[in-house]
C-alpha cells in the first residue's frame, strides 16, 4: 500500500487574462502540499504574466501563436517529468479551496476506475452552474439556439444538462469540463490527450470520450468550485465559427447520426439519473431513513 499521499500537477492555460486571475488560481493550488508542479501556458501576446514563476513549484511558458486551449494543455501533459498521481486541467477563471482538492483526491483514491472527475461548478452568486451535459447529437446545439423553440429551451437544458442530478451524492456522467478536470495521471500516461484539432470548444467532450474508454467520468458534489462563466460564443462571431468549425470535426471524427456507443451513454445517464431521483424520493418520503 502507498504511504505516501498521492500528488497533483496542474496546468492553467491563459489568454490576454490579468497577473492578478492567474496568481489567484495559483494560490488555490499552492493551498495543497500535494500540488507539486504547476504549469502556466500563456498564449497571450505580451509577457506580463512571466513574473508568476517566482514561486518554486510553477513553470512559465509563454506561447504567442495561441495553438488553442487543448493544445496549450498538452505541453504540460506532455513533459516527461510529468509523474504525478493526478493532473488537473484548469481555467484562470476558477477558484477553490484546500478542501476541494482533497474531496477529489479523497474520491478518486476510494474509485479506481475514475478517471476523471469534476466538482461541483457554482457561478460566483452561489447558484449552481448547468456544466453537466448528455454528449450531444448533431441537433442538440443548433436546436438549443433556435428562437423558434425559446419556449422549449429550458426543458430542452433540463435533460441535456443533466438538471436532475443528484447534488449531494458522486454520480458518474458522460462529460467533464475543461474549466475544471481532475485526471488520473495513468490515463494521460496511457495517451489520452487533447486532441489539438480542436482550437476550443468540443476538445472536452473528445477527452472525456477517450478517457471513458477505459475509466469512468465522475461529477463528484461533495468537492465544489468557482467558475466566471463567459459563453463567448453568444457574443462573439469569431468564436462563433470556432464553435462551428469544432462542432464539425467532432461529429466528423464519433459519428454524426450513427454512434451507437453515444445513444447506449446517454441512455444510461438517464436511467442512473431516473433512479437517484426515485430513491431521493422514497427517502424524503420515509421517515425511518433520517
Amino acid at each position: 500500500m502507498k504511504s505516501e499521499k498521492e500528488t497533483i500537477s496542474a496546468s492553467i492555460v491563459a489568454f490576454n487574462n490579468t497577473y492578478e486571475e492567474v496568481k489567484a488560481v495559483v494560490d488555490c493550488l499552492l493551498q495543497s502540499d500535494r500540488v507539486k508542479r504547476i504549469v502556466v501556458i500563456d498564449h497571450s501576446p505580451s509577457i506580463e504574466l512571466a513574473t508568476i514563476s517566482e514561486h518554486c513549484t510553477v513553470k512559465y511558458i509563454h506561447n504567442p501563436s495561441n495553438p488553442g486551449f487543448g493544445a496549450g494543455h498538452n505541453v504540460a501533459l506532455n513533459e516527461p517529468e510529468r509523474t504525478e498521481d493526478f493532473h488537473l486541467i484548469l481555467n484562470p477563471d476558477v477558484s477553490f479551496n484546500l478542501q476541494t482538492i482533497e474531496n477529489l483526491c479523497t474520491f478518486a483514491i476510494a474509485n479506481p476506475n475514475a478517471g476523471i472527475c469534476i466538482p461541483k461548478i457554482l457561478n460566483t452568486d452561489g447558484t449552481v452552474q448547468h456544466l453537466l451535459k448528455l454528449l450531444p447529437t448533431p441537433l442538440t446545439f443548433p436546436v438549443r439556439r433556435l428562437p423558434a423553440l425559446a419556449a422549449f429551451k429550458h426543458s430542452i437544458n433540463q435533460k441535456f444538462e443533466l438538471h436532475q442530478i443528484d447534488q449531494k451524492r458522486p454520480s458518474e456522467i458522460n462529460v467533464v469540463s475543461g474549466c475544471f478536470a481532475f485526471i488520473k495521471g495513468v490515463a494521460i500516461t496511457a495517451g489520452c490527450r487533447f486532441d489539438e484539432r480542436f482550437f476550443l470548444y468540443f476538445e472536452d467532450f473528445d477527452l472525456t470520450r477517450q478517457i471513458t474508454r477505459t475509466y469512468k467520468a465522475y461529477y463528484v458534489p461533495t468537492a465544489t468550485a468557482y467558475h466566471k462563466y463567459g459563453n463567448g460564443s453568444r457574443h462573439s462571431t469569431r468564436l462563433l465559427f470556432v464553435a462551428i468549425t469544432s462542432y464539425i470535426r467532432y461529429f466528423n471524427k464519433w459519428g454524426w447520426f450513427l454512434d451507437r456507443d453515444r445513444q447506449l451513454r446517454n441512455k444510461a445517464a438517464l436511467n442512473r439519473m431516473a433512479t437517484e431521483q426515485t430513491d431521493a424520493d422514497a427517502a424524503r418520503q420515509d421517515p425511518s431513513s433520517s
